[in-house]
């Protein structure tokens, strides 16, 4: 099994006390939908998708809240009191490993929507990402990025961790996983499992 590592991500984006929060003291409730991904994998994509199904396809809302007050990073500042606000059934994105994931979820009958992308499109998307977005360490050019990526290790990458260490029963039963494919246009058949 590989290990897992957390680095933690730059500061003023989570602190301890928050993580802390989400883990120990954050209620989930049974109609909660948790959307799931390592960071530049499809976490808006899937975002969007979610609450579009959940208000009927009616673009109003997708077209006048904003991402972070909709479907909120529950583990971030703000972004924990934004979750606690929303209302059922709430859409909540997190890319926190399963770990250190709320404790109770494991007595709930939430789901997860777990999205996986190419690690090639990861890797050059947090290469561009990481030049734009100034709270991430720049990376001095794309090889070193790649290497910090594959060792799991480096400020550039920021969040270095795997979902393949201590996955539950839990969230095996409740794990619905998209893989998101660059070209979906070019592509026929089943993406969701």
């Amino acid at each position: 099994m590989t290990p897992i590592v957390f680095v933690p991500p730059p500061k003023n984006f989570h602190i301890k006390e928050i993580l802390k929060k989400v883990e120990d003291e954050f209620q989930v409730l049974d109609d909660d939908i948790f959307n799931i991904t390592y960071p530049k994998s499809g976490t808006h994509w899937m975002s969007e998708i979610l609450n579009l199904i959940k208000h009927n396809g009616d673009p109003t809302m997708v077209t006048t809240v904003p991402m972070w007050s909709r479907s909120p990073w529950y583990e971030t500042v703000g972004g924990y009191e934004e979750a606690e606000k929303l209302t059922s059934p709430r859409i909540i994105s997190s890319h926190i490993p399963s770990q250190i994931f709320s404790k109770s979820f494991i007595k709930s009958k939430a789901k997860v929507i777990y999205t996986m992308r190419n690690p090639k499109d990861v890797i050059v998307s947090m290469f561009y990402f990481s030049k734009i977005l100034k709270i991430f360490k720049e990376p001095e050019n794309f090889q070193a990025l790649l290497e910090d990526f594959f060792q799991g290790s480096g400020e550039s990458v920021s969040f270095v961790y795997t979902y393949t260490g201590k996955v539950t029963v839990k969230w095996v039963l409740t794990l619905h996983i998209c893989f998101y494919l660059s070209n979906l246009h070019l592509t026929n058949g089943r993406w969701c499992y």
